[in-house]
């Protein structure tokens, strides 16, 4: 009955009919696991959904280096699901646990023949899983804005982030530092810069000259101010490092945006 009432409060399962629940939960088994467990294995085929029952597992990525990069934890009423359960390739992430753990697991197998049965659940787990791939596309992008890390990071698990973006976003004006950001989240910058790379794929200084850029594409285009005003009206104190970083963020000279934004608030005026 509490595996029951569990379910019935998450997303995509409180959607069924309680006759519906029932009859998947028959397809999952409990398990227990121990800390330092695998759920799941990067670079390996995925052979269960998992739900969290009790303890913790960390979500981590290994990369080209061999340095696990930490990309967040996962608690009881938490669903382990890796797009590999849809596709059938490989892992791209691990699940691990950090404590001992007690988790409900339904097969691959089962798992297939839930979803096309029950369409709120195909709908729930493909979406997730096209969110992963739109995630993976848009961090490499160089039109590339953290609007999904910011929602992400409204998750409870992460305030340090979610105070370091809130306080770039407000003071990206002005002559803030690491230090600066890191003193807010009360963490050291050594720690505070590794982990902000970890979870965001960007370090503290690309993710400010990306903020900084995006407001000064704004003035420039839409204000009509020039290079040196837009520089320093956010938050840069030398044009030409501003016109360096603009040009390494978006693949041109800020000076082509200035001729495009006077071109067209002259079609605007004469038209």
């Amino acid at each position: 009955m509490e595996i029951y009432r569990l379910f019935s409060t998450l997303d995509p399962y409180r959607q069924l009919e309680p006759e519906q629940l029932s009859s998947i939960l028959r397809t999952y088994e409990q398990r227990d696991f121990l800390a330092g467990t695998f759920l799941i294995e990067q670079g390996r085929p995925v052979d269960y959904l998992c739900l969290i029952l009790s303890g913790s597992a960390k979500v981590t990525v290994v990369d080209q280096h061999g340095e696990e990069l930490l990309c967040g934890y996962l608690k009881r009423g938490d669903l382990i699901f890796d797009v590999a359960v849809l596709t059938g390739v490989h892992a791209a992430s691990s699940v691990i646990c950090t404590e001992f753990s007690m988790g409900l697991l339904q097969s691959r197998e089962n798992f297939l023949d839930t979803i096309e049965i029950y369409r709120p659940l195909k709908e729930y787990f493909y979406h997730k899983a096209a969110l992963g791939v739109r995630w993976g596309h848009e961090i490499f992008c160089k039109d590339f804005m953290p609007a999904v890390c910011e929602e992400r990071c409204t998750n409870d698990r992460l305030p340090f982030l979610k105070k370091a973006i809130q306080y770039i976003h407000h003071n990206y004006k002005k002559q803030i530092t690491l230090e600066m950001v890191a003193k807010e989240t009360a963490m050291s910058k050594y720690h505070f810069s590794r982990m902000f790379k970890q979870h965001m794929g960007l370090s503290f200084k690309q993710y400010l000259n990306r903020q900084r850029i995006k407001a000064a594409k704004s003035l420039i285009a839409a204000n009509g101010y020039n290079i040196t005003e837009a520089s320093f009206a956010v938050g840069f104190n030398d044009a030409s490092y501003f016109s360096r970083v603009f040009r390494e963020i978006e693949g041109k000279p800020p000076k082509r945006l200035l001729v495009f934004g006077n071109a067209t608030a002259l079609k605007q005026v004469n038209g």
